[in-house]
This record gives structure tokens, sequence and C-alpha cells, in this order.
């Protein structure tokens, strides 16, 4: 006899169809049994949303106590453990992903009930119709006011009738049922088949049928909150399925935050992902920096996410903080998500933005890809090496061209005296008559950039810009060439053998013009002395000369103080009053002083001149 089939084969089946792995769900395969139910809840709200409602009623029956109790006894395996493997076997369900055009499990429809034959059931179906339709006191007052208008007698069609105005229906096998009925109370037997009965019998027989019974007793408190309580989850279940199809519900925050804790909406594959996203997107923004700093420049930015990473799973595991943030995005997502796309459900919102998130990742290492490639590049150009005159003529032929006689009138040129600066600068920073492309760069890198405005010199300016430069104006052009520099573009054998060859004609060109030079200071030092020995010559002979002269006029200042000495003492003498006498001794005495001081002033003069050109001669000499 074959064993009859679980309560949760609907939950496990309409998973299947939607392509879920199973055994990836589940995960291990024994796995305790609270662990089984929080995954059978999860699975179960998953698959419930979308689903037509009889087959959401299956899913629920599926997901109730008896249905997971049943489970957890037909596959333990073990204290308090599940096989998964058993369980699926007795489900029948297949693992992996089933065919395409497998048709979703739906529970077997039960078979119509067979027609009531006796007298009882017959008058109990027709009682049911009616109270499904809720016959309320004033409804039931108004059929038995419509059931007298239609006279003593009522047949089928005028019970019909009398039910319309009160907008109730019934089939008509079972309005003929109350018709026999009624005819039979009032006949007191069952012959026959009447088709019509009293007035006052159909009455009777509508009261006996809808009369108030017996209310029942009271439940109990507990009774009517577990009642209430189990009525509230059926309700937030339905609600709390609208909410993960992108539907709106009614949840309150409390409701909602509480239901996304206890079935796990997000399986582990999910959480990790989500995780992993969390973690990058901190370690790149200023907190994430930050922390870094914190902890020591050492740190990468790997160390900075991966001990990210366990707080977040930490985190998850005390409060579930990213299911929580992880719904907060697909609220707002589905905010700004425009009403004719149609609801977003949440298994769809999480594939999409894994999705978006792995194509952002691959752009990113595209680009950074394509920037490694770019400084590598631009590392091996600064590293190029050209002889230091070739360059310079380079430039000043780049600045001639560009500033020539242009449409008749001249155009000053541009090398100014900081250019000139600049270039005798940039010859004093060669070593061995070779510089670096990154000297280059660090030199005249605006300067050929500049160059680049006018279209005679471009081409051979765009060689000399810098490596960036060359890639970014490179990048734009349709036919893709790469501008080459015929002074950077030597290899560093020629490089180094035509600064060779550089170096040592300067150095001959040096040492012929020491030997001319030695050679001219030779014939000069020659020269001076010559010239030196006529200057004291011709000194010796002015000083000889000078000398006598002083000598005289030193005998001449010598005779006239003597003689205003006499004049002086020969006034001071005279005694007498004669004033003609004392007028002529004062004249003489006059006279004296004046040729003393002429002769003073004449031998000074002489004196200084002769002292002079000793002092010359002395030098003339070098002493």
């Amino acid at each position: 006899m074959a064993a009859p089939p679980l309560q949760c084969q609907a939950v496990l089946h309409q998973a299947a169809h939607r392509g879920i792995d199973l055994q990836r769900w589940f995960g291990p395969a024994v796995i305790p049994s609270g662990d089984f139910e929080k995954k059978m809840m999860g699975l179960g709200l998953g698959v419930a949303a979308g689903l037509p409602a009889e087959a959401a009623q299956c899913v629920e029956r599926g997901l109730a106590r008896g249905a997971l109790d049943e489970a957890v006894a037909a596959a333990a395996a073990g204290d308090d453990q599940v096989d998964v493997a058993k369980l699926l076997s007795l489900a029948k369900v297949s693992v992996g992903r089933p065919p395409a055009r497998q048709k979703p499990w739906t529970a077997p429809r039960p078979r119509t009930a067979p027609v009531p034959s006796s007298r009882k059931a017959a008058t109990a179906l027709a009682a049911t119709e009616l109270q499904r339709q809720k016959v309320t006191p004033s409804r039931l007052r108004g059929l038995k006011v419509a059931l007298r208008r239609s006279g003593e007698t009522i047949d089928v069609d005028a019970l019909q009738k009398a039910l319309g105005t009160q907008n109730l229906r019934l089939r008509d096998a079972n309005a003929a049922a109350l018709v026999r009925e009624a005819a039979w109370r009032s006949q007191n037997n069952e012959e026959g088949a009447p088709t019509k009965a009293p007035l006052i019998g159909i009455i009777s027989l509508v009261e006996d049928l809808f009369a108030p019974s017996e209310k029942p007793p009271a439940p109990s408190y507990e009774a009517w909150k577990k009642h209430k309580d189990e009525a509230q989850k059926g309700r937030a279940r339905i609600q709390f399925r609208r909410a993960l199809g992108g539907l709106s519900h009614a949840l309150d925050a409390p409701e909602l935050k509480d239901m996304l804790l206890k079935y796990q909406v997000l399986n582990e594959d999910a959480l990790t992902e989500e995780i992993r996203a969390s973690a990058r997107e901190w370690a790149r923004s200023p907190d994430g920096h930050f922390a870094q700093l914190k902890a020591g420049l050492k740190n990468s930015d790997s160390d900075v996410e991966e001990g990210r990473r366990k707080v977040l799973r930490d985190l998850e595991q005390k409060t579930g903080f990213v299911t929580l943030e992880t719904w907060k995005r697909y609220e707002l997502a589905l905010k700004r998500r425009d009403a004719c796309e149609g609801p977003l459900p949440f298994e769809t919102y999480l594939a999409s933005i894994k999705a978006e998130r792995q194509k952002a990742e691959k752009v990113v290492e595209e680009w950074t890809k394509s920037k490694d490639e770019e400084e590598k590049l631009r590392k091996e150009d600064r590293m190029r090496r050209a002889p230091v005159d070739k360059v310079v003529d380079e430039m000043r032929s780049l600045y001639d061209q560009a500033h020539d006689e242009l449409d008749g009138q001249y155009k000053a040129s541009r090398i100014c005296p900081s250019i000139e600066a600049k270039l005798r600068g940039f010859t004093e920073k060669a070593q061995n008559g070779l510089v670096t492309k990154a000297q280059f760069d660090d030199t005249f890198g605006k300067e050929a950039f500049s160059l680049l405005a006018d279209k005679r010199v471009a081409p051979k300016a765009l060689a000399l810009a810098d490596a960036s430069v060359r890639q970014s104006i490179t990048a734009r052009r349709s036919s893709g060439e790469k501008p080459t520099s015929e002074v950077f573009g030597m290899s560093s054998e020629e490089a180094s053998k035509h600064a060779k060859e550089l170096s040592e004609k300067k150095e001959n060109e040096t040492n012929e013009e020491y030997t001319k030079w030695v050679a001219a200071k030779a014939e000069e030092r020659k020269k001076n002395l010559k010239a030196r020995k006529e200057k004291a010559k011709a000194l010796k002979q002015g000083l000889d000369s000078t000398r006598s002269d002083v000598e005289a006029k030193l005998t001449a200042w010598r005779k006239a103080q003597a003689k205003a000495s006499k004049a002086l003492k020969k006034r001071a003498a005279y005694t007498g009053d004669d004033a003609e006498t004392i007028t002529k001794l004062e004249d003489a005495v006059d006279a004296a002083n004046k040729l003393r001081a002429e002769t003073g002033v004449a031998a000074t003069a002489a004196t200084k001149r002769w002292k002079a050109l000793k002092s010359a001669r002395k030098v003339a000499r070098g002493k």
C-alpha cells in the first residue's frame, strides 16, 4: 500500500517549479528541525507570492503546524534532525531545475457531493444555500410580505419572485424541495410530489428554517485570544506575501520588521552578497578611509573590507541589520519605480541589483586596467633619454617655425629671456650630455602643450608633449596613429653614442681654447712687464727732476723765512716815534711774510708732487 502524500509537498513542488534548487536552499544533507521549519516558512512565503487563491491556500496548509510536524516525523534522522534527501524523495520532488514543460503541482479537487435523496437532506441543502446569502431579520420580514401578496397558494415561480424582491437566489430544485416540504407538512403525509403549498405552510417553514437558535456559550478569554492571534497571523502572512511581491500591504513597521527577521527573506547566498557589497561600499567611503587611517596606513582596503564584513555578520545575527537595510533600499526602489512598470518582487529586485553590481564592477575593472596600462606606458616614456643639444635645438626650431613671417607681417619671436633661461637651466640638468623625458616634461610641459595650438608645429609638439596628453589626443583621433618623437625616439645606445661624441668634441674644443688662452696670457704678461719697466724708468727720471726742484723751493722758502725773521726783529728793535720809519718797517715785515708764504706754498706743492711720484714708483716696482 502506497504511503499517503505529505501535506507540505505543495510547497516543495511549487518551489521546484519556480526553479529553486532545494538542496542548495536547505544546505547540509541533515539539518536541525528548527532550521528546517524556518527555511520552510521562508520558502513558502516566497513561492506563495503571485499564485492563484487556490494554490496559495494549498501552500498555506502545507506550512501549518501539523504539516511541518508530519514532515519532521517522516524524514527524521536521529535526534531532532531532518534528512533533506529523504524528505524530497517522499514528496516526489526531482533534484535540480524542473523541465520547462512541467506544470505546477496543484492539490486534487474534491469530488462533487451526490445529490441528496432524503426529504431532510433536500430541505437542509436549500436552507444552506439561503444562509450563505445572509438572510437577516429585515430580509425575512420582507420575504413574508412578498409571499402574502402572492396569494393563498405558493408554487415554485411565486416563491422565486418573492425571494427576488429581497435579492435572494435559490436553485429551482431547492425551491421545489421547499414547496414539497411545506405541502407535506400541511397534509401530514409524504404522498405524491406536490408543486404547490399553502401560504401558511410556506411562511411557517421559512420561520422554522431561519428562526434564531440558541446562542452558543461564550468562549473563554484564552480561546478567544488564541482564535484572534491565529486570524491575525493569517492576515499578516497574506499581507507579508503582498509585501514580498512588491504590492501594497497593511503591515505597520513593527509587524513588517518582525516578519522580515522571522522568515529570513535573505537566503545565505543573498545575505553573503549584500554583506560583501555593503562592506566594499563602506570601505570606499570617508568612514572607511578614516577607519583605515585610525588602524594604521599599513592596512590595505582589503583588510578594512574584511573587518567590516565580520562586523556586519555579527550585526545581522544580533539585530538583522543587513536584512533591514536591504529592505529599506527595496522600499526606496519601489517608490522610485514607475507605476506602469508593474510590481517588483523582492526576489527580482535582489537579482537586478546583483546584476547591476557585477556590471559596475566589470566597468571599474576595465577602467582600472586601462589606467594601469596608461600609467605603465607613461613611466616607460618618462624614462626615455635623449641628447640635450638635440632637445634644445628642437625647441628652438619649433619656436622659430611657430613665429615666422605670416601674411607679409613679421611676428616677434617668443624666445624671450625667460625661455632662454629655461633652456640654459635645462642644459645644466644634463648628465653626461643626456636628459630624460621626465626632466623635459617638468621644464617644458606647458610650453609644449601651448605649441599644439599652431597647426604648423602641432605634430612635432604633440610628439614632445606629456604621455597622458598624447594618449588623450590619440584616443580622439579616428586614425589612432601614435606620434613618435625624433628626439626621444632614439634608442638608449644611440643617445649614449651621440652624447659621447658630443662630449669628446666639446672637450677637444675646450682644450684648444685653453691652449690659445694660455699663450695669450703669456704674451700679455710680457707686454705688461715691459710697460711696467718703461713706466718705472719714466717715474725715476721724473722723481729725480722733481727732487732738485723741491730742494730749490725749500731753499727759497728758508731764505724768505730768515728775511721775514730779520725784518720782524728790526721792527721790534725800533723804539722811536717817527711815523714814516715805522711805516717802512711794517711794510718790510709784511713783504717778508708774503714772500715767506708764497715760497712755502710752492715748496709744499713740490713736496707733494715728489711724494706722489715716489709712491707711484713703489707701485710700479711691485713693492
